[in-house]
C-alpha cells in the first residue's frame, strides 16, 4: 500500500567558526606587529517552507545536514570567509519540533515562512591589535522532528465508497483514482477549489474509515491527524452504504472514530452530505429514513453536479469566520 510520508527524524547542524588567525610583521630587527584576523563566521541553518516540495520523502535518505564553516583569518588583518547558510526546503505545513522534548520550533504553514533554526558558531579572534589567537566556535545541533500536517481548510471524511473521490473530482479536478471498490483512496489527496469569487479553498480527501478502522482495518486511522488544520469537515453519506444500515448509523460510525482518535476534532465545525441523489432508490431511502441532524445537511450529488453549490457557498462562509481563523 502507498504510505504517505508524515514524519520524519533529522539531524541539523550550523557551521563552525573560522579559526583566528596569528601572524606578525617585523617593523624593525626587535620589533614585531600582531596582525591576524578574525575567523569567518559559520553558515546559518534556516528551513523554509515551499509549495514546490510536495512531500517528506526526500529525508528518508538524507538525514543530516551540516552548514558551511567559516575560513580561517589571514595575515594582514584578513577576515576568514563566512560560511554559506544551509537551506532546507520543506512542505507548506510541516510542524517544526525538537526532537526529545517534541517543543514546537516553528510551525511552517504558508509558502515562505521560515525559520531560523541555528546560528552558524562565531569567527575566532585573531591577533591583531595583541590579542590572542582563538579558535572559532562549534556550531552548535539539533535533532528534530519534522512533522506534516496538510494546509487544507476543508476536509472529506466518509465511509467506504460513499463517493468522496468522485465529490474532489467535482470540486477540484484533482483526479484522484475512482473505483467501485472499497478504500479505492490510499492516501490523503489535496486540490484546490476555486469559488465564483475567485476565493482558493484547500481541500483534502481523507482514506475511507468504518467501524474497525481503529483496530487497524483498512486503512487506519493514522491519517486522521491531519484534521489538525481542519476549519470544516464534510462527513459523506449516502444511504445505500454497506458498511452502515442507515445514515444515521453511518453519521454515528464516522463521529464515534473522529472522538476515539482525538476528541478534539468532535469540535471542528462540520456538515454532512449525503451523496448520489442522482439515483432514485437513493432519494427513496433519504425520504423514508427522515434523517434530521443537528449538524447542517446537504443534498448531492457527485455525479451530476447538484446540491455543490449551495453546499460551497456554506463552505466559504464557515471557514471565513473569526472563530475558525
Amino acid at each position: 500500500m502507498k504510505r504517505i510520508i508524515d514524519e520524519i527524524h533529522i539531524v541539523v547542524q550550523a557551521g563552525n567558526g573560522g579559526k583566528g588567525c596569528a601572524s606578525r610583521i617585523r617593523i624593525t630587527e626587535k620589533k614585531y606587529i600582531p596582525t591576524g584576523g578574525e575567523g569567518g563566521r559559520g553558515g546559518n541553518v534556516i528551513m523554509r517552507a515551499d509549495a514546490n516540495v510536495q512531500s517528506l520523502k526526500e529525508f528518508l535518505y538524507h538525514r543530516h545536514f551540516e552548514a558551511e564553516s567559516g575560513t580561517q583569518g589571514g595575515n594582514s588583518h584578513k577576515k576568514g570567509k563566512r560560511g554559506q547558510d544551509l537551506m532546507i526546503l520543506v512542505p507548506c505545513g510541516t510542524m517544526v519540533l525538537e526532537r526529545e522534548k517534541h517543543f514546537l520550533i516553528r510551525d511552517l504553514v504558508r509558502n515562505g515562512d521560515e525559520v531560523v533554526l541555528l546560528q552558524g558558531g562565531r569567527g575566532g579572534m585573531g591577533n591583531a591589535g595583541g590579542k590572542k589567537a582563538k579558535p572559532g566556535e562549534k556550531g552548535g545541533s539539533l535533532d528534530l522532528t519534522l512533522s506534516l500536517k496538510l494546509p487544507a481548510e476543508v476536509f472529506l471524511v466518509g465511509l467506504p465508497n460513499s463517493g468522496k473521490s468522485r465529490l474532489m473530482n467535482r470540486l477540484t479536478r484533482a483526479h484522484p483514482k475512482v473505483e467501485s471498490y472499497p478504500f479505492s483512496t490510499k492516501v490523503p489527496e489535496l486540490g484546490t477549489y476555486q469559488s465564483p469569487e475567485f476565493r482558493q479553498i484547500r481541500i483534502c480527501e481523507l482514506p475511507a474509515l468504518y467501524r474497525e478502522s481503529p483496530e487497524g482495518r483498512g486503512a487506519g486511522v493514522d491519517f486522521l491527524k491531519h484534521l489538525f488544520r481542519a476549519k470544516i469537515v464534510l462527513l459523506v453519506l449516502d444511504p445505500l452504504n454497506d458498511f452502515a444500515s442507515s445514515l444515521e448509523e453511518g453519521y454515528g460510525i464516522l463521529r464515534e472514530v473522529l472522538g476515539r482518535y482525538d476528541k478534539s476534532f468532535l469540535e471542528i465545525p462540520e456538515a454532512i452530505v449525503v451523496n448520489k441523489m442522482d439515483l432514485a432508490e437513493v432519494r427513496e431511502r433519504v425520504e423514508k429514513e427522515k434523517f434530521r441532524p443537528a449538524a447542517p445537511l446537504f443534498l448531492i450529488s457527485a455525479e451530476t453536479g447538484e446540491g455543490i453549490e449551495p453546499l460551497m457557498r456554506y463552505v466559504a462562509q464557515k471557514i471565513e469566520e473569526p472563530a475558525n481563523v
